[in-house]
């Protein structure tokens, strides 16, 4: 299925784009109504990104050097004014053989191949997300091949990938901060005391008021002896957050009793509710009814209902929109929502 518009007025850079993973990728986000930069050092890239009409455009260069990962940008940037979406996708391995085999220069080139590309890309694009007041959006493609025999270098390579892209996250994606941690459905959500101090002193510094998202009754109270500490800026925005499979289940009565609980010891302060999956329009409904405000979107939700797919963020949104009529309440305007949020700024 296509979504005709998914990328409507997005810049991509796709990398290793000439073929395999990234030609699918790069031919669909233009098929999905966004500009492509097709990047590889094939030159039959030209000849992929042709496939995708206007919207496609091809650039030749090494992404195993910082100077090729910066010309790329610097080429989405003058083709088509900005960058939104950088997926990095270069990557494979060389030789399979025992690790005492290879040779150093071997070892060299299988990193130089599967983890330089996608470290230099990150680095050469983030000043051209700085300059958005939007940011931007990274995904880096790993493997399921950190862990394996005949290719040390290569899951090294790939885990190297999937460490540099959780502390990328912790760096750079501080918008909202959970004060603690929990059961996810497959590993700990784990958010140390020390990480939890860290992220808001940041945030701090960065004049950033975060979202406090919630999973369990603990992390209230934690946000709560945090702001009156001046260690997170206040009125505090709480996210209740419920339908994660092994943590918090949704359910209305421990709902009411966060707010009540949030009143209590900080009456000032604003709520969220965000159910996950299926739960997604009855949490809306909850927090609707209870004067709260809603989540929602793809990210937790990829469902209409059950047999029907969400074809957008906007689709999802318009269903809350529908559900205020019925509870008396109306989308706020965005000065409505800074007001509501007492943003400054």
């Amino acid at each position: 299925m296509i979504f005709s518009n998914r990328f409507a007025g997005k810049t991509l850079v796709v990398t290793g784009a000439a073929q395999g993973i990234g030609r699918a990728v790069a031919l669909r986000a233009a098929a999905e109504g966004g500009n492509v930069l097709f990047v590889d050092r094939a030159d039959f890239v030209d000849d992929v990104a042709a496939e995708a009409g206007a919207r496609g455009r091809s650039f030749v260069c090494d992404l195993e050097t910082y100077d090729g990962a910066a010309s790329a940008m610097a080429e989405a940037l003058g083709r088509f004014g900005g960058i939104d979406i950088l997926i990095n996708n270069v990557g494979g391995a060389i030789r399979m053989r025992p690790y005492n085999r290879f040779e150093p220069q071997q070892i060299d080139t299988e990193i130089r191949r599967s983890l330089m590309p996608t470290l230099w890309c990150c680095h050469a694009v983030l000043p051209h997300f700085f300059l958005k007041s939007g940011g931007g959006t990274i995904v880096n493609i790993s493997s399921n091949a950190t862990r394996g025999i005949h290719r040390v270098p290569y899951s090294a390579a790939k885990g190297g990938i999937n460490a540099a892209t959780q502390s990328l996250a912790m760096e750079y994606a501080s918008q909202s901060l959970s004060t603690g941690s929990c059961n996810f459905p497959t590993r700990v959500y784990e958010n140390a005391p020390d990480l939890v101090e860290w992220l808001a002193s940041e945030m701090l510094a960065y004049d950033v008021k975060p979202e406090i998202e919630a999973f369990d009754l603990s992390m209230i109270f934690q946000a709560v002896a945090m702001q009156k500490q001046s260690k997170i800026k206040g009125p505090l925005h709480v996210q209740f957050v419920m339908g994660v499979k092994n943590a918090m289940p949704v359910d209305r009565e421990t709902f009411e009793f966060y707010i009540k609980t949030l009143k209590r010891l900080a009456p000032d302060a604003t709520w969220t509710g965000a159910g996950i999956g299926k739960d997604q329009i009855t949490v809306n409904a909850w927090s609707l009814e209870l004067g709260g405000h809603c989540r929602t979107g793809l990210e937790d939700n990829v469902r209409l209902d059950r047999g029907r797919l969400a074809p957008s963020n906007a689709a999802l949104v318009e269903r809350v929109v529908e559900l205020c009529d019925r509870y008396g309440r109306h989308p706020a305007t965005v000065r409505e929502a800074r007001t509501l949020l007492k943003l400054t700024v």
